[in-house]
C-alpha cells in the first residue's frame, strides 16, 4: 500500500470519527427521558442534570439504588470517588470505567538518518544503523512505545493506572528477545470533568541500550504526558481529542565508537470516538499519528590522526524515529454488573480489538495488523483489573504473542 493509499484510509477513519457523533449511529431518538447533551461550549456552566439523574435516564435504576448517592449534596455524593459506580457507572460527565482499550503496540528500531545534511537513508530493527548498532541504538527502542489505545477510554477520568506487558520473541536481535514492561501512571480530570492530563513512565527488563547484547537489562523508556479534552459528551455518544508527547527520559545509547544522545520529542495528536447502543454494548475507535520532532543526534569517535589513539567526536548524523499512523477498533460486552454491591465482584465484561499501525515515511513497506481480547472484572466501585492477550495477524510482526495485564484504582 502506498503511504498516500495510507494516509486516505487514515483520515478517512478520523473523518468517520469526527462525525459519528452528529448522528452517525442510529438510536439517540430514544422513548426514554431526553437528557440534555454535555459539549466543549458549555465547558464554563454547570451539567444540565446531576449525576445520578443523567445514569438513572439510561439505565431506568433508581437514584436512591445508586451507592453513595444522598440527594442534598452539590453533586449528589458525599465523596468525589462515589461518583464512579461499578460495572459502566459514570461520572459526573458520564465517563464510564471499566471500558478501557487493552492496545497490543510494541514500536521502535524503525527509523532514518541524515548525515552530513545531505545523503538519506533508513535503517531496521535487524541492524544495518548508520555505524553499529542497531534497534536498541535508538533510545528508548528497546523498552518500546506506548500509543494512546494503550489502556485507554475517551472519557476524562480520575484514576491510577498500572500495566505488565509481556513481549514474546521481539525482533531486537536476530535470535528474539523477550521482554517485560511495566508502566506506573496517573490520570487527572481538569475543568469541571470536561479535560484530563495523564504521565505514564514505561521500564523493562529488555535488551541494554549498549553494545553489551544484555537481553535482561532494567531500562526506563521515554514519558508519556497527554492531554485529553472531551469535545461531545451524549447519552450514548462520546467524542474526545488531543496530544500525547514522549518526553526524552529513555538513556542514551553508548557504545566504543558511537553515541546517540536522547533528545527527540515526539508529537501525537489522537481522535477517539464512544459509542454505547445499549447498557451491555460497547464501541470504541481511535486514530493517532506519531511524528518525531526532532530526531536525535548522533556522536562518533574517532582518531585524529589515525593510529594516534587521540580520540575525538564527530556530530555527523541525526537520527529520526519513523513516522507511524495507528488505527484502532474495540467491540465489548458486559457479562456481568450489579450496581447495588459496594465490594467484592461488581462487573465484568470481554472485549475484541483490532490495531492497524502504520509507516508513512518513503521507502518502508510497514503495515502491521494485530488482534487483542480480553476481560475487564471491576471490583467495588474504584477498581478495573483487566487481562487480555494480543497476537499479530500479518506477516510482518514486532513480536509473536503478548500478554497485557491492566490496573485501574478509580478517585
Amino acid at each position: 500500500m502506498t503511504i498516500t493509499a495510507r494516509m486516505f484510509v487514515g483520515f478517512a477513519i478520523g473523518a468517520f470519527l469526527l462525525c459519528g457523533y452528529s448522528g452517525i449511529f442510529a438510536g439517540e431518538q430514544t422513548k426514554q427521558t431526553e437528557t440534555k447533551e454535555v459539549s466543549l461550549f458549555t465547558i464554563l456552566g454547570q451539567s444540565p442534570c446531576t449525576p445520578a439523574q443523567r445514569w438513572s435516564s439510561s439505565t431506568g435504576v433508581s437514584e436512591s439504588s445508586i451507592p453513595g448517592f444522598n440527594g442534598s449534596s452539590s453533586n449528589g455524593y458525599r465523596t468525589d470517588s462515589q461518583r464512579l459506580f461499578a460495572g459502566g457507572s459514570v461520572t459526573p460527565r458520564g465517563a464510564a470505567i471499566g471500558m478501557e482499550t487493552f492496545g497490543d503496540f510494541f514500536g521502535g528500531g524503525i527509523g532514518w538518518y541524515k548525515e552530513d545534511g545531505e545523503r538519506w537513508a533508513s535503517y531496521g530493527a535487524s541492524g544495518a544503523f548508520p555505524s553499529e548498532g542497531g534497534a536498541e541504538a535508538l533510545p528508548g527502542a528497546t523498552v518500546g512505545r506506548i500509543k494512546i489505545v494503550e489502556n485507554f477510554n475517551p472519557m476524562p477520568v480520575d484514576r491510577l493506572i498500572f500495566d505488565y506487558n509481556f513481549f514474546y520473541n521481539t525482533p531486537l536481535t536476530e535470535e528474539g528477545v523477550n521482554v517485560n514492561r511495566f508502566t506506573p501512571g496517573i490520570e487527572k480530570t481538569l475543568f469541571g470533568g470536561m479535560s484530563s492530563i495523564e504521565v505514564r513512565l514505561p521500564m523493562a527488563f529488555t535488551l541494554a541500550s549498549d553494545d553489551s547484547e544484555r537481553i535482561d537489562h532494567y531500562e526506563f523508556g521515554n514519558m508519556m504526558l497527554t492531554f485529553k479534552q472531551l469535545l461531545v459528551d451524549r447519552r450514548k455518544t462520546s467524542v474526545s481529542a488531543g496530544l500525547s508527547l514522549a518526553l526524552p527520559t529513555a538513556r542514551n545509547f553508548v557504545s566504543d565508537d558511537i553515541r546517540v544522545e536522547n533528545k527527540s520529542v515526539h508529537y501525537m495528536p489522537f481522535i477517539a470516538f464512544q459509542y454505547k447502543p445499549n447498557r451491555e454494548w460497547f464501541t470504541q475507535l481511535y486514530y493517532q499519528l506519531d511524528v518525531d520532532g526532532n530526531g536525535n543526534p548522533v556522536f562518533e569517535y574517532t582518531e585524529n590522526p589515525p593510529g594516534s589513539g587521540n580520540r575525538v567526536v564527530d556530530d555527523k548524523y541525526r537520527v529520526y524515529d519513523a513516522t507511524y499512523q495507528y488505527v484502532s477498533a474495540s467491540v465489548g460486552r458486559w457479562l456481568y454488573r450489579d450496581n447495588t454491591r459496594r465490594q467484592g465482584l461488581t462487573g465484568m465484561n470481554v472485549s475484541g480489538e483490532v490495531h492497524w499501525s502504520t509507516i508513512l515515511n518513503r521507502g518502508h513497506d510497514f503495515d502491521v495488523v494485530n488482534a487483542t481480547v480480553g476481560t475487564r472484572m471491576i471490583f467495588g466501585h474504584r477498581t478495573s483489573l483487566g487481562v487480555a492477550y494480543c497476537v499479530p495477524l500479518t506477516q510482518t510482526r514486532q513480536f509473536d504473542g503478548e500478554l497485557r495485564i491492566t490496573l485501574n484504582r478509580y478517585f
